[in-house]
């Protein structure tokens, strides 16, 4: 699990965010030292929103997600979510393919060919929750053999379908 600082636009990984809520420092970002514990989410929003305006495909996804799922004082925009999610793809995020991939797959598009593109896309960049997906949309296609072998990668690479929740 991965955290997205919005004040410099960088991830840290689990096992560090651990590190930093065990030190002194929990309340400061590791990479550019800006306090994380005064803020408001409005400012949080803003800091957010600066990092989209500057082209940053993760801070795209990740405002995607709050428009997609009411979050952080967003209202749900699923169009405006969607644009987000595509925008954050076109500039490489394979997280936002994933989104589109199962908007496309499950939700209001419907279109398995455009589904099968996102998701393909991200497991092409090393994803196993949209190597898992690309399994399951070759299962249902009737492709056994392909789905297996998506199912048998994505648990290998530490995927478990059953602790999704």
């Amino acid at each position: 699990m991965k955290q997205y600082f919005s004040c410099c636009g960088k991830y840290v990984c689990g096992g560090c965010i651990y590190s930093i809520n065990k030190s002194e420092n929990h309340d400061k970002c590791p990479f550019c030292n800006s306090s994380r514990s005064i803020k408001t989410t409005e400012e949080n929003n803003e800091e957010l929103m600066k990092r989209v305006e500057a082209n940053d495909a993760d801070a795209m996804c990740l405002m995607g997600g709050f428009y997609d799922h009411e979050e952080e004082g967003f209202r749900q925009d699923r169009v405006k979510a969607m644009e987000l999610y595509a925008r954050a793809a076109d500039l490489g995020c394979g997280k936002a393919h994933s989104h589109l991939g199962y908007d496309y797959h499950q939700g209001q598009g419907g279109d398995l060919k455009k589904a099968r593109f996102h998701y393909e896309t991200d497991v092409m960049l090393g994803d196993e929750v949209a190597r898992y997906s690309t399994g399951a949309m070759e299962l249902m296609a009737g492709n056994m053999e392909r789905a297996i072998k998506h199912y048998k990668t994505a648990a290998s690479s530490g995927h478990c379908h059953t602790c999704m929740n």
